[in-house]
């Protein structure tokens, strides 16, 4: 059996989860599949596996389930969003390790720059999260919490400028992947592997972790600039179009499980 360690540890750190996931890694499979070069370093880190059970492949973008050309206008107005202000787009489970928090504290900043922006976070709160930052969440900020059909995230992506990844830590990230396959920019942390796929200033801006006084400087050059934004979107799509593509993606992880002997059980 192999198993995809999509994060090099889990999330939660209760003491049961963690043992569940030793579990699967150290004893269930047989192959341990990674996201990245370093994610695969870490694996054997953390873990105890050996390196020759840990297989490094990409994960893969969104292009069966996002429409790039989904109109921005029409997607404000089925989410009942201005058409004309600039966006910027915090979406995925709200847990604190996203950065959500440092997001919220420079969106003042934001604010004052720029009245009309708005920053729309959307997603469902992880397990035992503390939801009182965004309970308090400045003004300009709209949340919606709840769950989201494919259709539904392509519009919140397709409504935005920008799509904010202010991750504490990250081992990997979808939300990334599919902000590229959407044709639009991120605002990410200089963290895990969005170090290696965000070029800053081609397809999006990169900040310290924590950083809040970046994070609204960034996001003011962003959204003052939506033309721009938009270009950098397009730039980010076609990144995401080599470098996550699935069938190359499959072809490379069939040759490296034909070495392990492992792939009829994968």
């Amino acid at each position: 059996m192999g198993f995809v360690a999509h994060e090099v540890e889990p999330w939660g750190y209760d003491e049961k989860r963690r043992g569940d996931y030793r579990w699967l890694i150290e004893e269930a499979s047989d192959a341990v599949l990674v996201h990245g070069k370093a994610n695969e370093e870490a694996v054997h880190a953390v873990w105890n596996v050996p390196r020759a059970r840990v297989i490094t492949i990409e994960h893969g973008d969104y292009r069966e389930w996002v429409d790039p050309s989904v109109d921005q206008g029409a997607a404000r107005q089925r989410l009942e969003l201005p058409v004309d202000a600039p966006i910027a787009l915090f979406f995925g489970t709200l847990r604190a390790t996203k950065g959500l928090l440092t997001l919220l504290q420079a969106w003042p900043a934001v604010h004052e720059a720029l009245p009309e922006a708005i920053l729309l976070v959307a997603g469902r709160p992880d397990r035992g999260a503390d939801l009182s930052m965004i309970e308090s969440a400045p003004e300009g900020v709209r949340i919606r919490v709840g769950e989201f059909s494919p259709a539904e995230a392509n519009d919140y992506y397709a409504a935005c400028d920008v799509v904010t990844i202010p991750y504490d830590r990250v081992s990997t990230s979808g939300v990334l992947r599919f902000a590229y396959s959407a044709a639009r920019p991120v605002l990410a942390s200089d963290v895990g592997e969005l170090h290696t796929h965000v070029a800053n200033g081609e397809t999006g801006w990169l900040i310290k972790p924590g950083d809040a006084e970046a994070a609204a400087s960034a996001l003011v050059t962003a959204l003052s600039d939506r033309d721009r934004a938009l270009e950098l979107g397009r730039t980010g799509n076609a990144y995401a179009t080599g470098a996550f593509d699935w069938e190359v993606i499959g072809g490379r992880l069939l040759d490296r499980l034909a070495t392990l002997g492992t792939g009829a059980g994968v």
